[in-house]
């Protein structure tokens, strides 16, 4: 049964030649179930549906490599654009830990996100959750193709003061939480959709012990399983980590073998380069680069924070495979690289005035 979008104001086409995306104007794409037969020029053949394009932009489905969509949507309006500047401008360890959600509340949070990505063109989502009933289900009626990340880790965190981070470590090192993400992921790949599947995601470097991290990674590597965590995602973390064992977060990934061309890495702003971070190493971007891991860039949550990537240029240069991620409210990827074009703008006026790093070469 064949398709056809006829005289699509826009199309957003593959060049061979090129070896990059062009545009097209007032022409045909065809498609036959999941493949398409032709894009561009018209399309002569026999068609069961024809679309009228004339006032659409057709193009690939976008991929949104971060997004915590039970949680988020509840955030709006309390914590989005409010940083600790005792913590250096994160909100992670105070403002996001002021409420507590109900059971009613969690799952329409995952439906509005889910909308939202939807709506801006996102059809690939790394969908970051602590398990809860129904979640599965939704992404599965959702239509997108979804990995569920369960979120766990070995402990938890809270701050008294507004200063000072204290760690809450469980009794069983997390170990519960890793067989519900395991059940959760099982569930993922064995949907009738057969658009699901999962990762275990490892909450943050600070907040789970060595062993956690490496039996996960070994079950990653039984299974065939990405393997997703947030790294260098505040100076705070990269100082506990320092203060642990003398090394960067991503050091420590890398010394004990967990940066893998299957592992995402959320975040990773704060490397040993970033203008925050005063060490003695400048290694942690070629770390990452030679590992060929996927960093999942989310400009939005840390430009409302007043924090930014200072070189995605740099990261890109050395061979970084960067992928957007939306991590915060509304989860629209068209804002998100709308707010990280406004950054490498400010960035480089900053640096005619002051001579900082520039945001991009």
């Amino acid at each position: 049964m064949i398709t056809v979008i006829r005289n699509a104001a826009w199309i957003a086409a593959w060049d061979e030649a090129r070896a990059g995306h062009v545009y097209l104007r007032d022409c045909d794409l065809a498609f036959e179930g999941n493949t398409i037969i032709q894009v561009g020029g018209r399309f002569e053949g026999a068609a069961a549906e024809e679309i009228d394009g004339s006032g659409l932009f057709v193009m690939p489905g976008l991929i949104d490599l971060h997004c915590h969509s039970s949680s988020q949507p509840l955030y709006k309006g309390l914590c989005e654009e409010v940083g600790n500047r005792e913590l250096w401008w994160s909100g992670l360890y105070d403002n996001k830990l002021v409420f507590d959600t109900d059971d009613e509340a969690i799952p329409a949070s995952t439906e509005v996100a889910l909308a939202e990505v939807l709506q801006s063109g996102v059809t690939t989502l790394v969908d970051l959750c602590s398990p809860f009933d129904g979640w599965i289900d939704r992404l599965s009626r959702s239509g997108l193709r979804a990995y569920a990340a369960p979120m766990f880790g070995s402990g938890a965190w809270h701050t008294d003061d507004g200063r000072n981070v204290i760690y809450d470590w469980f009794d069983d090192d997390g170990r519960a939480a890793t067989q519900e993400a395991v059940a959760v992921i099982e569930a993922a790949q064995n949907d009738p959709s057969g658009r699901l599947a999962g990762m275990p995601a490892p909450s943050t470097t600070d907040l789970c012990s060595e062993r956690l991290l490496g039996d996960v990674m070994g079950l990653c590597q039984r299974e065939g399983w990405r393997f997703h965590i947030h790294a260098s995602e505040s100076v705070h973390e990269v100082q506990e980590m320092r203060r642990r064992h003398g090394v960067t977060p991503i050091r420590f990934l890398a010394d004990r073998g967990l940066l893998t061309p299957r592992t995402i890495v959320a975040h990773a702003i704060y490397a040993d380069t970033h203008s925050w971070i005063t060490w003695s190493t400048r290694d942690d971007i070629a770390l990452l680069a030679e590992a060929r891991v996927s960093v999942a860039h989310c400009p939005t949550p840390f430009a409302r924070y007043g924090a930014i990537l200072e070189s995605f240029g740099g990261y890109r240069d050395a061979g970084i495979n960067l992928g957007i991620g939306t991590d915060t409210t509304p989860h629209n990827v068209s804002s998100v690289t709308q707010v990280k074009t406004i950054g490498r703008y400010l960035t480089a006026a900053a640096d005619r005035l002051i001579g900082s790093p520039p945001f991009s070469r």
